[in-house]
């Protein structure tokens, strides 16, 4: 009787492992569809919205793009190696899907490195980050990160074509035949990111409630009386919409004598409409009495406030997101690499499935975070699904 326990509770085990086996080429195709389609759909609402395109968001671009080419010039051909056991398209194919897995996974996981630097950049050194930091500088730390990458992956994905590269059948990058280069670019070009991103966010969010808790008191010490007239008031909401148009890129009278709009409060991003609000505002300020520099100072701090606020909640979903669902997968890599031996094909399922929700969830934080972008997606589904606005948000 006990013997015949045990085998019917191995055979049941079999077969959940079997059912499950059969089920992740699904689930992976499922996800496949789900990346391109959310990050396609949020990419859209940054060439749609040019006020959405601030310097801090390029980064965001940055991840989107890479998000978007994984999912289709990587995850294609990871879920084909579900359904197939044999890799069935030719040692060329298999180098150009081997490029794609590694470069463009590298580059998601170093731009949220960079992220991460550019708030420690933007809340310890305020100052300089106002000066020197750019849409263009922003620009050009991306490409450094597309370089960045590849310096490191080449010169290990091309002597494995050449070289080290079993013709077994399967399709992947031979890292026992190379371990020299294999364990240190696991470690610095994937490992890091994890605990980089884990690492800053401490500092960076006692810096933030630092500023938080100084905030009011620097305003309830900076604010003039109350206006008591009417046209008093007037002034007041102009100055509201100008700090406004400020936040969006656009030139105004709140603006520095250098032309640059891109302090942290620059980082946040306001919707479309702001151009014709500051029309208006114009129009109103000829018939209203001035706005003292206190108020408008008052005003304009105010509006950073609410701009980092935006920012950081983008890293702290981004953070959660990199903590719960890269760790398995680099862990399962790290140990490839120290023991060829380690093969535990549910660690490497499990890992990969998080890791790949990862991407899926990215453009959903970036909507969640970022009112007027979240405002410009509801409008676009809006526009192609007649009553979508309402069912979908």
């Amino acid at each position: 009787m006990i013997i015949a326990e045990r085998i019917w509770a191995v055979y049941s085990e079999e077969r959940i492992f079997d059912s499950f086996n059969a089920a992740v080429p699904h689930v992976m195709s499922i996800l496949c569809v789900a990346i391109s389609f959310s990050n396609a759909l949020v990419l859209s609402a940054f060439v749609v919205n040019k006020h959405l395109r601030t310097p801090f968001n390029m980064y965001l671009i940055n991840l989107l793009v890479s998000d978007l080419a994984q999912s289709l010039l990587d995850l294609p051909f990871t879920t084909m190696g579900g359904f197939l056991p044999i890799w069935p398209l030719g040692r060329k194919a298999c180098s150009f899907s081997l490029y794609g897995k590694w470069v463009y996974s590298a580059v998601v996981r170093n731009t949220h490195s960079l992220i991460s630097f550019n708030r420690i950049w933007a809340l310890f050194f305020p100052i300089h980050y106002k000066q020197y930091h750019s849409k263009a500088t922003a620009i050009w730390l991306c490409v450094a990160t597309w370089v960045y990458v590849h310096l490191w992956l080449l010169p290990g994905l091309i002597p494995d074509d050449l070289y080290y590269r079993l013709d077994d059948g399967s399709c992947q990058v031979n890292t026992t035949a190379n371990p020299r280069w294999a364990l240190p670019t696991q470690i610095v070009l994937y490992n890091s990111s994890v605990f980089i991103v884990a690492i800053t966010y401490p500092a960076i969010w006692w810096k933030v409630h630092q500023r938080r808790k100084t905030m009011p008191v620097q305003g309830h010490r900076q604010t003039a009386p109350r206006p008591r007239h009417s046209r008093s008031n007037a002034a007041m909401k102009v100055g509201v919409r100008q700090t406004v148009y400020v936040s969006s890129g656009a030139p105004s009278n709140l603006q520095g004598s250098t032309g640059k709009t891109d302090t942290p409060a620059a980082d946040g991003v306001e919707d479309g409409r702001a151009q014709g609000t500051v029309e208006e505002a114009r129009g109103s300020l000829e018939h209203s009495s001035p706005v003292t520099v206190a108020q408008r100072h008052a005003l304009q701090r105010r509006h950073v406030t609410g701009n980092r606020s935006e920012s950081f909640a983008v890293l702290t979903y981004l953070v959660l997101g990199v903590v719960f669902c890269w760790t398995p997968i680099m862990v399962y890599f790290t140990m490839t690499i120290v023991d060829p031996n380690y093969d535990s094909y549910l660690h490497f399922i499990i890992g990969s499935l998080l890791y790949f929700l990862n991407s899926f969830l990215d453009p959903i934080f970036f909507t969640m975070a970022i009112t007027p972008l979240r405002a410009t997606v509801q409008r676009i589904l809006g526009r192609a699904v007649p009553g979508c606005l309402r069912r979908c948000f």
